[in-house]
């Protein structure tokens, strides 16, 4: 959002429409809240953010869905086994894995709890949070986590990826992908 801010004073001072386009379901404050009214077009990812931009206060006729495409040809090409040994994971197992920012609403606290049932019903299932907190805003949530998947008693069954730019490598054979984010 700070780009977009930026972005809107010089296109302003240009005469040029701005078009901003938003990934994050984060509260509008000051200043980005003129960004809803100084921005030409809004394009949301998702219609969970598109209901949360006009929540905010968004014109309705500013806002337009755009999801985001997916080059499916990188699932072709992708190598599981990379996947597996960058990670430190064995070469075989099933994999459920989670590919989210760590942010509150992508509740990988609820993955975890799942782990901790899966886990002594499938003795090779591995439990693979691919992510991170991209921001540094929610460091003690990523504790938290971490010393939750301890108190599960699932630690070494956990792997906390971190950042992963080639997911498709990843999610190619996992076994299963939990997704359970709230509202998206």
């Amino acid at each position: 959002r700070v780009a977009a801010l930026a972005a809107v004073r010089v296109a302003k001072s240009c005469g040029k429409p701005l078009v901003w386009h938003e990934r994050d379901l984060a509260p509008i404050r000051f200043p980005f809240r003129s960004l809803l009214r100084d921005s030409s077009l809004i394009l949301a990812i998702s219609h969970t953010v598109e209901q949360h931009l006009l929540a905010e206060g968004a014109p309705h006729d500013k806002v337009r869905l755009l999801m985001n495409g997916i080059d499916l040809a990188r699932f072709d090409a992708a190598s599981p086994t990379q996947s597996r040994a960058a990670l430190g994971l064995p070469e075989t197992g099933r994999l459920v894995v989670l590919p989210a920012q760590f942010v509150p609403w992508k509740r990988q606290p609820d993955f975890l709890q799942a782990a901790s049932k899966i886990a002594p019903v499938i003795a090779d299932a591995q439990f693979v949070l691919a992510g991170s907190d991209l921001f540094g805003e929610h460091e003690q949530y990523v504790e938290a986590l971490k010393q939750q998947a301890v108190d599960l008693g699932i630690r070494d069954r956990v792997c906390f990826a971190g950042f992963i730019d080639d997911v498709p490598s990843l999610l190619k054979h996992a076994s299963c992908v939990l997704l359970p984010a709230q509202d998206e």
